[in-house]
């Protein structure tokens, strides 16, 4: 045995490059199987276990009235539920400098508080305060923003904060969102949000919650990402329906019950409002009454007051003009009088002057005589004086009272007018206090009928509002619950997808890596087992048994194969599946990959790299063991030549060289050669030509999707009850608007369809304006890629639908509407689409079939500029209008849709370069091969005295004729191998192109032809090393 062993280690050192040949294409074989196939599953393991360490959630609850603690209660009472978690959330509009942010903001307890939805602060604090908030740390540090920074509120659209202003306290990942950049679509901002916000659990103003989360018992040993897991959310969803179906009710009658109880108080307060109104308008009618029939009273008063005063001034100026009129009669008669005073007191001046003349005259005894007479005369003349005296006093007196009586009337003028005046002031006085008044309960009278109008106004106002509120209570739509699973996640559900795919990647290729390699190993063995022929023989006749004899190849074999399996599954379970999930991790935030060993993977993997090597070895020694040692002991006796099909054409033959000749006879003399190497080439060539055809079919969809499906730019989606008013409103918006060119109105539901296979669900398109099929969205036939036009009646449906549904032109299909109401109608064609189902049907036929009018709900347009600055531009101007849902751009989905692809395209990648790895060796290997079973030949030919490079030609020429036949194998081989990949990878809601473009084939066979290049330079300087005489002499 330490002979043998001796022996076998010998052999290890002399023929290194056979060893490290087995080896290599082991490891290889070995490390892709096993790293492509536990890639999916470590990643879903790595995800799974994160999700479980988070508590995140396994259902997610949404309904169209929010939850109240009763909607909470049932769900928590149900007896699946495990953890139950409440909360609210809204959509943000922020500002911070001049970005604008949209943020979905969520509530969450104080950390030590959550036991569901848990996330990882990565810098800061956890918020205390109303006003603070943890960020996504990714959009912080994209956006370069600092602890402490704050950003104002400017818009919502969900649940109320109670704050305006949000300071940034910290930064945090977390496993509800596990995308860097992918938060969803808003009806805020650009349409698209930014980030999530986490704040205190007291920051919104809220009366319902907004989301309920559950997770669900007996879960924690399933994985997310398994069927089991699916069918237990798929069970939970049909079973807790009835819950929700009846607290939809419960909540629907509830809601009634407060609307008419606020109703009602709106009722009785109106009444009460209306009495108190009426009361005090009453009253102030009654007051206004009252100041009117005083200011009536008034009025009349100085009417009459003005009349009396009036007839007084008039008879006060009557009696002035007629004082004043006597006046120059009393002048005259006074003049008169005084005349006459005067003429008698002239007369009687000199009736006097002759008397006492006279009496002077006489003599004493006259006097006496006559002196009563004179007596009396005096006396007469006395009584005539004072009577002229006396008149003269009172024409004196008469005088003085006809100036008195001038000045009194004089004064009495003045008087009167003063009279006049002062009455007319205190009448204009009293006219205006009365103007004034009357002006007054005019303006009374105007602000009471004002009052009174607008009060019933607002009464009416009331009553309608009550009345409406009354029927939109009456017109209240069920409540309706959304019983949501994980997959509704978009960054979940493109994670899951992202893994699904690399599985169903990872499906074939290791498989076709392997059986290359097992078929080369194979060949290596047997020959190294014909190589030492003789060694058997004389092992055989020193009396060895067959397993002895037959131990050192297949202790070799083992060796190889085994060192090549632990190398390939230490690489394979830790290096390449790092490598593509790093390459994943530039879209998503997820822990670092947790290494997850497979005992099944490990033992298959052995198994099948060992053995085929083992097994080769045992065969080829057990089929030469048969024979006896004086046999084994012999060369082998040479197949005898035959001729070549060519030999036969002499016409051909003749004019073929020399050197050609040669080359031909010994493709044909080894045949088994030939068609190991043909095959070898033929399928490392094939991987490359679907390596690169798979490339093309994922990532090429982007640009087939959305340049020569979809010729539209931008997605509108409007209120489902929306106006025909609302929606002229609308279109003349978009009309009105440069940046975009041109619009056309479609209808889109979601709808099931019951397959053949399986029932799915589609999106029913319906073109309103009738132009936009083949042109905004063109309609070519799955199979001849013809241009396919609206049918007058019956569907078209998209290829990946037919396929997965198992629909086929001409069926008579199934579908059914989120109301569940069925509608039977024919498939008349089946078109390219190659992301989503749809299905297009023309709005004559559809309100013909569902018997219901539409009302558009979808605007497609196309952009004068396809750039984000105007994205920005036209969702903040387009989404302001509350009819306007959502809009979303065909680009930002195509970059998302390509930033995923990518990653992919990084697998297809290592596929390609392990590919082009294993050919290499094959390719190494079986040149090998053949150098060292033709090595008495070559050896000979360099007796000859062919020259270094005629020796390498002599076997180059073949290699190039065996790579030409393996490369137009591989071609074959090629096509076929990625149309079963198509089939093989396929996703539901993906429909891969299934053509390999010519470049593919092109890649494919200049890296075979570079491969084959670089192993005929290695082959030179084997060839150069080969020793005449010791190969020539080889078979003693």
């Amino acid at each position: 045995m330490k002979t043998l062993l001796k022996d076998l280690f010998r052999e290890i050192k002399t023929t290194k490059n056979r060893f490290i040949s087995i080896l290599l294409i082991t490891l290889l074989g070995v490390c892709f199987f096993v790293g492509l196939r536990v890639i999916g599953p470590q990643m879903e393991f790595t995800a799974d276990k994160y999700f479980k360490d988070t508590n995140l959630y396994d259902i997610n609850f949404m309904s169209t009235y929010g939850f109240n603690k009763k909607d909470v209660e049932a769900i928590k009472n149900d007896r699946n539920t495990k953890d139950i978690f409440a909360t609210y959330s809204t959509e943000l509009l922020l500002k911070h400098g001049d970005d604008g942010i949209v943020a979905k903001a969520f509530e969450m307890p104080n950390y030590k508080d959550i036991n569901m939805m848990k996330y990882e602060l990565i810098k800061g604090t956890y918020p205390n305060k109303d006003d603070e908030c943890v960020i996504s740390d990714n959009y912080m540090e994209f956006k370069g923003y600092k602890l402490g920074d704050v950003l104002t509120v400017e818009e919502h659209s969900g649940a109320k904060l109670k704050v305006k202003k949000l300071k940034i306290v910290g930064s945090a990942s977390w496993s509800y969102y596990i995308t860097d950049d992918d938060y969803g679509s808003s009806t805020l901002g650009n349409g698209s949000i930014d980030t999530f916000l986490i704040l205190n659990k007291n920051s919104f103003d809220s009366s319902v919650y907004t989301d309920l989360y559950i997770t669900l018992n007996n879960l924690d040993k399933v994985n997310c990402f398994s069927e089991e897991y699916e069918n237990i959310i798929d069970n939970y969803k049909d079973n807790i329906k009835k819950v929700t179906d009846d607290r939809g009710k419960e909540r629907l009658q509830e809601e009634k019950d407060k609307a008419y109880k606020k109703i009602k108080k709106s009722e009785d307060k109106l009444n009460k409002k209306k009495k108190e109104t009426n009361d005090k308008l009453n009253k102030a009618k009654k007051t206004l009454d009252d100041s009117k029939a005083k200011l009536t009273k008034s009025e009349n008063e100085l009417k009459s007051t003005k009349k009396d005063t009036k007839s007084k001034l008039e008879k006060a100026k009557r009696d002035l003009d007629k004082a004043k009129k006597e006046i120059p009669v009393n002048e005259k008669k006074l003049k008169k009088a005084k005349e006459e005073v005067t003429k008698a007191r002239k007369e009687f001046e000199q009736g006097k002057l002759q008397f006492e003349q006279y009496v002077a005259g006489l003599t004493a005894q006259e006097k006496e005589y006559l002196k009563d007479v004179l007596d009396k005369k005096q006396k007469e003349l006395d009584i005539a004086e004072a009577k002229i005296l006396k008149s003269e006093n009172q024409i004196k007196s008469s005088q003085k009272e006809l100036i008195k009586a001038k000045e009194k009337v004089k004064q009495g003028y003045k008087d009167l007018e003063k009279q006049r005046n002062k009455a007319d002031s205190e009448f204009k006085k009293a006219e205006k206090q009365i103007k004034e008044g009357r002006e007054k309960l005019n303006k009374g009278y105007r602000d009471y009928n004002k009052n009174k109008a607008k009060a019933d106004n607002e009464f009416i106002k009331a009553e309608n509002k009550i009345g409406k509120a009354k029927k939109k209570v009456d017109d209240l739509k069920e409540v309706k619950w959304y019983t949501l699973g994980r997959t509704a996640n978009e960054s979940y559900f493109s994670y899951s997808e992202n893994s699904k795919k690399i599985t169903s990647v990872a499906k074939v290729f290791p498989a076709i890596f392997f059986l290359v390699a097992a078929l080369v190993c194979l060949t290596t063995m047997t020959r190294m087992v014909e190589e030492k022929r003789t060694e058997l023989g004389i092992l055989k006749a020193l009396g060895f048994g067959k397993w002895a004899v037959s131990m050192k190849f297949i202790v070799y074999a083992f060796s190889a194969s085994f060192i090549g399996s632990v190398i390939g599954l230490i690489i394979g379970f830790t290096f390449v599946p790092k490598m593509i999930y790093n390459a994943y991790r530039i879209l998503y935030k997820t822990p670092n990959l947790i290494t997850v060993v497979y005992p099944s993977y490990i033992a298959l993997s052995l198994f099948i790299g060992v053995m085929c090597t083992v097994l080769s070895a045992y065969f080829a020694c057990n089929s030469d063991l048969k024979e006896v040692s004086a046999s084994l002991l012999r060369p082998k006796v040479m197949k005898s030549g035959r001729k070549t099909f060519l030999e036969r054409i002499p016409a051909v033959w003749n004019k073929i060289s020399f050197k050609w000749k040669i080359t031909i006879r010994n493709l044909v003399r080894y045949k088994k050669r030939l068609i190991m190497s043909v095959v070898g080439i033929g399928a490392c060539c094939g991987l490359l030509i679907a390596g690169f055809g798979l490339r093309y079919s994922i990532s090429g969809i982007v640009d087939l999707q959305y340049n020569k499906v979809w010729n539209y730019n931008m997605e509108t989606s409007l209120d489902t009850d929306i106006t025909v008013k609302e929606l002229n409103d609308i279109r003349s918006t978009f009309n009105k608007d440069k940046e975009i060119k041109d619009s056309k109105l479609f209808y889109k539901d979601t709808y099931n369809v019951e397959g053949k296979k399986k029932d799915y669900s589609f999106s029913l398109m319906v073109p309103i304006d009738k132009s936009a099929v083949n042109d905004y969205i063109y309609l070519n036939d799955y199979e001849s890629d013809k241009t396919v036009q609206m049918p007058k009646s019956g569907v078209i449906i998209t290829s990946r639908l037919s396929e997965i549904a198992g629909i086929k032109k001409g069926d008579i299909i199934k579908i059914k509407n989120m109301d569940d109401k069925e509608f039977e109608v024919p498939v008349v064609n089946i078109i390219n689409n190659y992301v989503y189902h749809y299905m297009f049907l023309s709005e004559d036929y559809y309100k013909s079939t569902m018997n219901e009018d539409l009302t558009p709900n979808l605007i497609l347009s196309r952009l004068a500029h396809n750039d984000e600055a105007t994205y920005d531009n036209i969702s903040k101007d387009l989404l302001k209008d509350k009819n306007i849902n959502s809009i979303n751009f065909n680009k930002r989905q195509a970059d998302n849709f390509a930033e995923q692809l990518d990653s992919l395209d990084f697998v297809i990648v290592v596929i390609i370069i392990a590919a082009g790895m294993l050919a290499f060796v094959v390719m190494f290997n079986l040149d090998n091969i053949n150098v060292s079973e033709r090595i008495r030949e070559i050896a000979t030919i360099k007796v000859l005295g062919f020259y270094n490079n005629e020796v390498n030609f002599y076997i180059v020429r073949e290699n190039i004729i065996l790579n030409i036949l393996g490369i137009i194998v591989g071609c074959i081989v090629g096509k076929y191998f990625h149309i079963y990949l198509m089939n093989t990878v396929a996703v539901d809601f993906v429909q891969f192109y299934k053509g390999i473009l010519f470049s593919s084939y092109i890649y494919g066979i200049v890296l075979t032809i570079v491969f084959a290049f670089v192993v005929n330079l290695f082959l030179k300087k084997t060839l150069k090393k080969i020793n005449m005489v010791e190969s020539l002499k080889s078979v003693e």
